[in-house]
């Protein structure tokens, strides 16, 4: 396990999220939110990210009504207001950026859906125990030298029984985004002498994740220790997203790959309807979901 005082990571972290959110607030990137025909990639891949959380909730569906759900770390806080609009939960924001807040408010007040607001820090989470039924994060914990820390606030603020979401990036050279590094090099030097499309200064070298921040290379059985040493047991672990991001692209051509990658979706939905269309093997996964459950005592 990579040894990283909590306190450099977080001092290093937090003004290099506050300016990347700060830059995009406004912009596409700050509205990514959809619930069926997606435009672009980012968010045809959330699609798939919210529902896979959508059918997690579905399934554990305890007899309180509305859920109080938790989206840790939520930057634009669209995971939690897909939830709000198709489930009806009752959603708490935290962030430890004023700006994504701002931006998470926004896309909120865009649906004029409810939701509360709290800015704070993952290692301490303003918020009383047992006063959440379902926590979520996506693309925060992979950020944490050890993810147990976090992780252990997350059960903190469960009731008993309640369920824990989380979708991790890891640093992954070799996964499937290996095969568009060369093509997204070439296309940002043609958006740098053309002057077209949004230049999203924040992304790394391979256009397809956030820039100078700590992220783990450990994989899921890291998450998975943590996740038990955090106090969860856990239910399942899936490896998803066997799509790599091509960027920048056009409006037009970047449709026609969002059309493609469904159409790849769809095909394997037919040939192997027992496996998750969207699922991908250890190695070409962009992403992994754990998801876990408080114990009832």
């Amino acid at each position: 396990m990579t040894q990283i005082d909590p306190s450099m990571h977080v001092a290093h972290d937090k003004p290099v999220y506050d300016q990347r959110w700060s830059k995009s607030r406004g912009t596409k990137d700050s509205r990514i939110l959809c619930f069926r025909w997606p435009k672009t990639q980012v968010e045809f891949f959330y699609l798939q990210y919210n529902r896979l959380i959508r059918r997690s909730i579905e399934s554990y569906a305890p007899k309180r009504r509305p859920l109080r759900l938790l989206e840790v770390g939520c930057g634009r806080g669209t995971a939690a207001l897909f939830q709000t609009v198709e489930l009806g939960v009752e959603a708490y924001l935290t962030d430890f950026s004023f700006d994504a807040l701002k931006i998470a408010r926004d896309n909120f007040s865009e649906f004029e859906a409810p939701c509360r607001i709290v800015q704070g820090d993952a290692y301490q989470l303003p918020l009383p125990d047992r006063s959440m039924d379902v926590v979520i994060s996506l693309g925060v914990l992979e950020h944490f030298p050890d993810p147990a820390q976090p992780m252990a606030e997350m059960c903190r603020v469960l009731v008993p029984d309640g369920l824990m979401i989380s979708m991790n990036v890891p640093e992954r050279p070799d996964n499937i985004q290996r095969v568009a590094v060369r093509l997204n090099r070439h296309l940002s030097a043609i958006q740098r002498a053309s002057g077209w499309g949004e230049a999203k200064p924040w992304l790394d070298a391979t256009r397809s994740k956030t820039g100078d921040v700590f992220r783990t290379y450990d994989g899921a059985a890291h998450f998975a220790e943590a996740t038990r040493r955090a106090g969860f047991h856990i239910e399942r672990i899936e490896q998803v997203n066997p799509f790599p991001t091509i960027d920048p692209l056009p409006r037009a051509i970047e449709w026609l790959v969002v059309r493609g990658y469904e159409a790849f979706m769809a095909l394997r939905s037919r040939f192997q309807p027992r496996n998750n269309p969207y699922g991908a093997s250890e190695r070409n996964a962009r992403c992994h979901f754990v998801i876990a459950r408080k114990p009832p005592t």
